[in-house]
């Protein structure tokens, strides 16, 4: 998924809209990555491109003005009105030095009349990529197969393909996304719209190669070894629809939206427990996401009697989330009893259970969750002189879960010393509700991690537990909290020359209880525990044993983590040219730098402090 973010903080951390309406979020959460771990973004992918006419940054914090996730600014995507015309392009391609990664792009818009007064602007993207890798490979003395009796090199070693990696590079993808743009002037007072976005993408994630000599890897199966596959099905629409217009002076705008991402996976492996018999295919599970937005928005600009502008506006917004995980199929995830027999790899061991790489959803991660959001908001802006402006934000908002209530202002003000010269600057405060995948997201991957810091990675099966879950809260968890910001900027804005704009920005962002993923709790632990005889490992696996997990199981769960400060600085240079034979150009620059630090740590439950030397992060 492409998702956007500014200033150095989460995607989640900055609200994304299209044509002016919160857009919905993935069903997707990024359980994987170091970067942004735990966020969980708009997938940008699913507006097709050729619908965008621009794209409107706010490069400040607004959550007082938009509401939850605008910490660090809020993008607003606004699709093509156009009444008539239309465009399309394609473009192919590869890679050179290896004849890899081969790619296919169309992007189509055609703008329509609705009537004389309306238009209905379509547009289709369709994107096609191939596998890319630059991987190298494997030495001749890395054994594929196991040694034949006498300590003999087994004879496909010499003919095997080493190559064996072929996942370092970009993933194949194919994704076909459609959207429309409507609207229709009723009259001078009213004007109905709508816009509509469906999307379908289909991602292919090829794990690590599992030789023969792998635990997992059963010769009666895959004799020369496998490569774990796993592919996702997403869907995705949203539909909105609204009406504005003028009343008594008053401009307002009321509308609806309802936006879902749905994520089907499945899975090329096997399950080692199931033996032989094992299935090659398995359902892995799916992931759900889905909110319902009604807003309205009132504004009116009153010319005071003593000189001067003053601008109200004032509204409201209800929003409904729902979550939900649907368990994978029996063999994805069971514990078989097979055995291995003599002769093989780990003779007389039972093997690891479900599907390689993505295990599927169990029956305890299974999870429907819904909560209503109801917030409110007032907004002022004062010109009392053609120079100088001010504004002030205030927003309640009230969330039925553990969110809770909050109250957030935002102040603002702007002087222009000159005709080409003005200062800016704002202080606000803001919030963001924890995403209600980051509360009950559940599921099992194969990750390497160095657990207990001696500087060599061990190959897990890594649990992400649900936060309200009794191995989490054995360890430590609560639930989650609001992540809270304080957010002051200074700039300015400059034309020294026609056509010619520099704006300058610093920045910090305070951000308190800010959510992440804990620390990994892993029965390889070689720690010494605090009882002084046991590790910190055999701790950590007698409580996951004792929740029903297998021994085997290593765990980490998100929780409002640490304090951060963010410091950074933005420019941006623009620079306009137009001409009479070649048309109109316009040439940006932009350099943006953060530093991030964490400024505060959680203190250690004493759930963990009575284990040993472990900490929650």
């Amino acid at each position: 998924i492409a998702t956007g973010s500014l200033r150095g903080l989460n995607p989640d951390q900055t609200l994304v809209l299209v044509n002016g309406k919160r857009r919905h979020k993935t069903a997707l959460i990024n359980s994987v990555s170091t970067l942004y771990n735990g966020s969980v973004g708009v997938d940008l992918n699913m507006i097709p491109s050729a619908a965008i006419a621009r794209v409107e940054v706010l490069r400040d914090g607004a959550a007082a003005q938009y509401g939850s996730d605008a910490i660090a600014g809020v993008i607003n995507i606004i699709l093509n009105d156009k009444a008539e015309g239309g465009q399309i392009s394609a473009s192919t391609g590869r890679n050179f030095d290896r004849n890899d990664g081969r790619y296919v792009t169309l992007d189509a818009n055609l703008g329509l009349p609705l009537g004389e007064k309306g238009f209905a602007n379509l547009s289709y993207s369709y994107m096609d990529r191939g596998a890319s890798n630059r991987a190298v490979p494997v030495a001749d003395n890395f054994r594929l197969y196991p040694l034949l009796p006498g300590g003999m090199l087994d004879p496909r070693e010499a003919t095997i393909d080493r190559l064996i990696t072929t996942n370092y590079g970009t993933m194949p993808q194919e994704s076909n996304v459609f959207s429309v743009n409507a609207g229709y002037e009723v009259n001078d007072d009213l004007e109905l719209y709508g816009f509509a976005t469906f999307g379908q993408r289909t991602s292919v994630l090829n794990w690590t190669f599992r030789p023969a000599t792998y635990l997992t890897a059963l010769p009666e199966i895959y004799p020369n070894g496998f490569r774990a596959r796993t592919t996702i099905f997403d869907d995705d629409y949203e539909l909105t629809a609204g009406a504005r217009g003028a009343t008594a002076g008053w401009d307002w705008d009321l509308s609806s939206n309802y936006g879902t991402n749905i994520s089907k996976w499945e899975n090329d492996s096997l399950n080692a427990s199931l033996g032989p018999s094992s299935p090659t295919h398995f359902y892995i599970g799916e992931l759900s996401s889905a909110e319902w937005v009604n807003s309205l928005d009132v504004t009116r600009n009153f010319t005071l009697a003593g000189g001067g502008d003053l601008q109200v506006s004032f509204g409201g917004q209800h929003r409904w989330e729902t979550y939900s995980i649907g368990q994978g199929d029996e063999a994805s995830w069971i514990q078989g009893t097979y055995v291995r027999p003599p002769g093989q790899v780990a003779a007389g061991q039972i093997l690891p259970p479900g599907a390689q790489a993505s295990p599927g959803f169990r029956p305890e991660d299974e999870a429907d969750i819904d909560r209503t959001n109801l917030n409110a908001y007032v907004e002022l802006g004062w010109s009392p002189t053609e120079r100088f402006f001010l504004g002030g934000a205030l927003r309640y908002e009230y969330f039925d879960d553990a969110a809770g209530d909050t109250t957030i202002f935002k102040v603002n003000s702007r002087y222009e010393v000159n005709d080409w010269f003005a200062i800016r600057g704002s202080y606000n405060t803001g919030f963001r509700a924890p995403s209600l995948a980051q509360q009950v997201y559940s599921a099992t991957t194969s990750q390497s991690r160095d657990v207990d810091g001696d500087g060599i990675t061990e190959t897990l099966r890594l649990k992400n537990f649900q936060v309200s879950s009794p191995e989490a809260i054995a360890l430590g968890a609560t639930p989650l909290t609001p992540e809270t910001s304080k957010n002051i900027s200074f700039g300015f804005t400059a034309t020294p020359i026609r056509n010619f704009t520099l704006t300058v920005d610093a920045y910090q962002i305070d951000v308190a209880d800010r959510i992440a993923v804990t620390t990994t709790f892993s029965p390889v632990d070689t720690r010494l525990s605090a009882d002084g005889v046991t590790t910190i490992g055999q701790q950590i696996q007698k409580i996951l044993v004792a929740n029903g997990l297998p021994p085997e199981t290593s765990g980490q769960y998100y929780t409002n983590a640490i304090d951060t400060r963010t410091r950074g600085l933005d420019v941006v240079a623009t620079y306009r040219l137009a001409t009479d034979a070649v048309g109109d150009f316009t040439f940006s620059a932009a350099y943006n730098r953060n530093k991030n630090e964490i400024t505060g740590i959680i203190p250690n439950p004493p759930q963990l402090a009575a284990l040993g030397d472990i900490v929650i992060f």
